[in-house]
């Protein structure tokens, strides 16, 4: 299926919701950033995303760390740690398709529970 993008660069046929897991392409990258294509976590609201040609995520890493920030990813389709050290704000142009929408309920509240921490 060919996207069909609008004026401000959204992909017109795709709307994204919070929780969402997308496969985004996360080339090029600068520094330490996280690389390569792969699923992440959408973790902006759903007016954010309605509104907006961006979307925030955090990617998931199949690298398993014991750090805060991590939190344990186990779906039909995406297995590893949601990186929340590495969220970051995208242009919806290297997201590449959606997945599957998370409904780990624990995964949430432990996903809202860090983000509070990191910007408290």
């Amino acid at each position: 299926m060919t996207k069909k993008i609008g004026k401000n660069g959204r992909d017109l046929m795709m709307s994204y919701k919070k929780y969402d897991i997308i496969l985004v392409n996360y080339d090029p990258s600068v520094g330490t950033e996280i690389t390569k294509t792969r699923p992440s976590i959408v973790i902006s609201s759903n007016i954010y995303n309605k509104l907006s040609n961006q979307v925030i995520v955090a990617p998931v890493t199949s690298v398993i760390r014991k750090w805060g920030t991590r939190i344990d990813i186990d779906t039909k389709n995406t297995k590893g740690q949601i990186a929340l050290d590495q969220m970051r704000s995208i242009s919806s142009t290297r997201i590449v398709k959606k997945l599957e929408n998370l409904k780990d309920e624990e995964a949430k509240k432990r996903i809202e529970e860090t983000i509070e921490i990191i910007f408290e």
